[in-house]
C-alpha cells in the first residue's frame, strides 16, 4: 500500500537565483506518484537580489501547497537553518535542502521509507540524504564498509539534505537552551570543529550535541543529493568537492 504520510520539503535560499532554479527544477522532476499533499516551503534570507523571490513565486509546484517565506531581515545561515528546523512545529517533520543541492528522482520515496524505519529510535538525531565519499576533516577519501545494507550511521550531522521530526529537532533546541555556549572542548570531538569552524555554523552546534548525547545520523550508502558548491555562504569560490554520484535506481532498500 502506498505511504500517504507527508513530509514537508523546505528549500533554503539566499542570493543565488540560478541555484534556486536548479534545485526547484530537480524537485519538479522527482517521482511522487499521484500525490498532491506534499508541502513545499521556500525560505529566502533577505538580500539585495529580488530575483530570488521572483524565482520562488513563479515556480509551479504540482504536488501540494507551496509557501514562500521572504525573511524581513538578514538572518545568516545558522539562524536561517534553525528557523527552518523550527517548521517541524507546524509540519511535524521537514526535509531541509539548501539551494546549491540537486536531488535524485527517488529522494522522497527514500525519505519516507527511512523515516518509517528510524523515527522511533531515540539515538537517531536525523536522517541524511547525502552520502560522503571523503572525510571532511582529514580531507581524505572515505567509503563505508559494505555490510549488505543501504544505510549506515555516523556521529556526524548531515547538512546536504537532512530530515528532522518535531521530536528530534525539539531535543536539539532543548540542548541549546541548557548549553548556551561557548562550546566546551571534548576528547570525542575534533578541536578543528570547536575552535576553527566559524560561529555562523549551525552544524558545529549539532556536532557537539550529537557527541554529548551519543546520537547518530542515518546515511544512505548511495546518495540522494549532490552539491554543486556554488559561491555563497559556504564557499568563496566554486568547488566540486561535494559532488557525488546520485542514486538513480528505485529498488528495494535494506535498512541497517
Amino acid at each position: 500500500m502506498e505511504q500517504k504520510r507527508s513530509i514537508a520539503i523546505v528549500v533554503i535560499a539566499y542570493n543565488r537565483p540560478n541555484a534556486l532554479k536548479r534545485i526547484l527544477g530537480s524537485l519538479a522532476k522527482a517521482v511522487y506518484g499521484d500525490r498532491q499533499d506534499i508541502p513545499l516551503v521556500i525560505s529566502i534570507d533577505k538580500s539585495d537580489n529580488n530575483t530570488v523571490v521572483q524565482v520562488a513565486e513563479e515556480f509551479e509546484w504540482a504536488f501540494g501547497h507551496k509557501e514562500v517565506i521572504a525573511q524581513p531581515e538578514r538572518l545568516g545561515l545558522k539562524k536561517h537553518v534553525i528557523s527552518c528546523g523550527d517548521l517541524t512545529e507546524k509540519y511535524g517533520q521537514v526535509l531541509i535542502l539548501e539551494d546549491d543541492l540537486y536531488v535524485s528522482p527517488f529522494f522522497y520515496a527514500y525519505t519516507l521509507k527511512a523515516s518509517d524505519k528510524y523515527n522511533t529510535e531515540d539515538n537517531i538525531a536525523g536522517i541524511g540524504l547525502y552520502s560522503y565519499d571523503f572525510n571532511e576533516l582529514a580531507r581524505q577519501p572515505f567509503r563505508p564498509l559494505d555490510d549488505g545494507f543501504d544505510t549506515y550511521f555516523m556521529q556526524i550531522p548531515c547538512s546536504l539534505g537532512q530530515v528532522w521530526t518535531q521530536k528530534q529537532w525539539g531535543a536539539f533546541k532543548q540542548y541549546l537552551v541548557t548549553n548556551p555556549g561557548p562550546l566546551k572542548t571534548t576528547a570525542k570531538l575534533s578541536n578543528t570543529i570547536i575552535h576553527q569552524w566559524p560561529e555562523s555554523s549551525w552544524k558545529k552546534l549539532f556536532y557537539h550535541y550529537m557527541v554529548q548525547q551519543n546520537k547518530f545520523f542515518v546515511y544512505p550508502r548511495n546518495s540522494y543529493t549532490t552539491n554543486f558548491g556554488d559561491i555563497g555562504s559556504h564557499y568563496h569560490e566554486p568547488t566540486g568537492s561535494f559532488q557525488v554520484a546520485l542514486n538513480l535506481g528505485n529498488r528495494k532498500l535494506y535498512f541497517a
